[in-house]
């Protein structure tokens, strides 16, 4: 999934050399499926009705992007034992 981007320190020349659109095309090239989302709201609430077991999801950028990561986070401590066991299963 692709959210909005939104522009941190761009200047005018950078926020007109990239898009969604031309984002989703480089994917696609390389044999992915990527789907404009628009919302953060909606990326996390698709994100969450996956049911890959064992799978992997990368988040990239910076500020409200980490809330995607904090839902799921959430999500999957539910279903799982507490942090303290996971803290002795996986130690670090």
């Amino acid at each position: 999934y692709i959210t909005d981007i939104f522009a941190a320190r761009d200047n005018e020349k950078d926020k007109k050399s990239t898009s969604i659109e031309a984002l989703i095309k480089v994917i696609k090239k390389h044999n992915g499926n990527p789907l404009a989302t628009g919302s953060l709201e909606k990326t996390t609430t698709l994100t969450k009705k996956l049911k890959q077991k064992n799978g992997i999801i990368v988040t990239m950028g910076a500020g409200s992007i980490t809330r995607i990561s904090k839902e799921l986070t959430k999500k999957a401590l539910k279903k799982k034992p507490s942090s303290t066991k996971l803290r002795k299963a996986y130690p670090r």
